[in-house]
């Protein structure tokens, strides 16, 4: 079960990783949700503009493990006002899942 913790994981910040290569403006741009494929595991896209006029671009994908039991697989990247971009703390994160 940790490799597969592991290999989902490790996609999900593949994923988060190569958002931080775009744009400020290519981010801005993105669509409320979106998904996207990384090595045949589907992982969603969430755009959350926050109160405090930044943009929260969060990664996550999903298995399930028992029953109705699911894992959540989550990070993300932060648009702040100046137009910078950082990884998403993991404080930051946790408030997502």
């Amino acid at each position: 079960m940790l490799n597969q913790n592991l290999k989902y994981q490790s996609k999900v910040n593949l994923v988060a990783e190569r958002l931080a290569k775009m744009s400020s403006s290519e981010l801005l741009d993105l669509p409320h949700y979106s998904t996207m494929t990384e090595d045949g595991l589907e992982v969603g896209i969430w755009h959350h503009d926050t109160i405090d006029d930044e943009h929260h671009i969060v990664v996550q994908a999903q298995r399930r493990v028992f029953l109705l039991l699911w894992k959540n697989y989550l990070n993300g990247i932060i648009v702040k006002n100046n137009l910078q971009i950082i990884l998403m703390p993991n404080k930051v994160i946790a408030s997502y899942d």
